[in-house]
């Protein structure tokens, strides 16, 4: 054995045993006696990697490939170093000459794959995977990143067919089973999502991430006491998380503790103290100040919780009546056979509304914020139209005229109507009716209670009326829902437009 061949061997075990200096020192002794050595130059160049060296890491790769043009490993080894530094375009070319020299690559169709990926191209992404399906059909990693490609396009059955696939290979693979959860919870499958989510934290008890999704889905199906202690993991993980703030004071608000809520939302405008939503519930809690309209982001974000046990909540313990009472209010100015009637549902939530109305509708469209809503009341099959928008965006933008606008319980989100009364005069047809409920104020024109809802005086809605020409064909006052176990007074009116 000759003096170079010796020191290779030296270098080679020193790098194996993970004496960085050592291998380093002898590869560059040896490459003095063998510049053209291109393994040298490789395996030189992955210990300058190793040492976080990456400009002469990079240098070495290089003169291996230019000795050695076929080089596969050096080519991969500059193709990672592209990535570790974060050129991604020069890394997705290095991968793509490692397939022009080897098509079957996998870590080059993976690694291309994660590139198309972080990018947004899903389709090349997708292409990519699968050849290293074709190649590797077990390949865990692959399978979860198919199944977030899918995620991605909102093809919600192929990401969990692949988060699955990967679950059943690697039961313990993480990612997989948080993405899995994620899938199930943007799909509003609640209790797969909380079983997901379970079975995570047994693995990650400390990712606050999943405590803080648990609890939206907890809350989401009604299971409020689970929902606080996510929360309160959420705080402990994260003192500064706002949103678990919001919620959990959100939570006890509905559990009817305003002092539990008012500490928590205090807690979260102090660490975001421009945010309207909380500032909104405070100035209601607190009767501090009186907003002319509740935010668009409270009220989606407060629909979005409830819609997952909205339906069962307030029939089964608010009682809720209104949309009956409404309909009871309109019989005599309805038609004998009204089929023809094009009918607009303002807030239409789960569609408690529409059931009631789908009768006398030609065409029923409805209106409202929260997406989560709106697929119960998709699901129902009951609206020829539903339109996901707040509500004066809406009417502001509706070109068709409606024989009947419908706001059940809806209005009391509402302070100050002008601009829904300046919208529904728009899209009304002359003589067409409005028929809508508000709780009961008295003398102001409207009074935000500590509930989160507007009340509204009749002598409000009396001189809205004259100003917009709507005559008040009827108003009464009923018990549209309970509220504590109280009846909560509500003013019934039916409107027709005259002008």
């Amino acid at each position: 054995m000759n003096k170079s061949q010796a020191l290779f061997e030296s270098a080679f075990k020193a790098h194996h045993a993970d004496d960085l200096a050592a291998a380093k020192t002898l590869y560059q002794k040896f490459l003095e006696l063998d510049p053209t050595h291109a393994e040298a130059h490789n395996n030189l160049g992955v210990i300058f990697y190793k040492l976080n060296d990456f400009a002469a890491a990079q240098l070495q790769y290089t003169t291996a490939i230019n000795l050695q043009p076929d080089y596969l490993q050096a080519h991969l080894n500059l193709a990672m170093l592209w990535l570790r530094q974060g050129e991604t375009t020069k890394a997705l070319q290095q991968f793509q000459q490692i397939l022009q020299l080897d098509p079957q690559s996998t870590v080059a169709h993976y690694q291309l794959g994660n590139l198309y990926l972080a990018q947004g191209e899903i389709d090349p992404a997708v292409s990519h995977y699968n050849t290293v399906l074709k190649i590797q059909p077990e390949h865990v990693e692959t399978l979860n990143n198919l199944g977030v490609a899918f995620l991605k396009q909102g093809r919600f059955d192929q990401a969990t067919a692949y988060f699955n696939q990967a679950l059943q290979f690697a039961p313990m693979h993480t990612d997989a089973r948080s993405n899995l959860a994620a899938t199930f919870l943007q799909q509003d499958r609640l209790s797969d999502a909380i079983w997901h989510y379970q079975l995570f934290l047994r693995l990650v008890p400390e990712d606050s991430d999943a405590h803080y999704n648990l609890g939206v889905a907890f809350m989401a199906s009604g299971y409020l006491t689970e929902a606080i202690a996510e929360f309160e993991q959420v705080l402990k993980l994260m003192p500064t998380q706002v949103d678990a703030c919001c919620n959990l004071g959100a939570i006890y608000l509905k559990m009817d503790n305003p002092q539990q809520a008012i500490f928590y939302y205090r807690k979260a405008i102090a660490l975001r103290p421009k945010d309207v939503m909380v500032r909104y519930m405070l100035d209601a809690l607190t009767q501090e100040g009186t907003p002319r309209t509740a935010p668009v982001e409270y009220i989606k974000n407060l629909f979005d919780n409830y819609a997952g046990y909205f339906d069962q909540h307030v029939t089964e313990t608010l009682h809720y009546l209104t949309p009956q009472l409404i309909a009871d209010s309109l019989v005599k100015y309805l038609p004998r056979v009204p089929v023809n009637w094009n009918v607009l549902d303002l807030g239409c939530g789960t569609g408690l509304s529409g059931v009631v109305f789908r009768e006398i509708a030609k065409h029923l469209t409805g209106i409202d914020i929260s997406p989560r809503m709106l697929n119960k009341a998709r699901a129902k099959n009951i609206y020829d139209e539903l339109i996901e928008s707040d509500i004066v965006t809406a009417l502001a933008g509706l070109v068709a005229s409606y024989d009947l606008i419908i706001a059940a319980d809806t209005l009391v989100y509402f302070g100050d109507l002008s601009a829904v009364f300046t919208g529904c005069a728009c899209v009304l047809k002359l003589q067409g009716l409005l028929a809508f409920s508000v709780e009961v104020g008295k003398e102001t024109d409207f009074q935000l209670q500590t509930t989160g809802r507007y009340t509204h005086s009749r002598m409000y809605i009396e001189n809205l009326a004259k100003q917009h020409h709507f005559q008040i064909l009827q108003s009464s006052e009923a018990a549209g829902r309970m509220q504590q176990g109280k009846p909560v007074s509500s003013f019934i009116f039916v409107l027709r437009k005259n002008q």
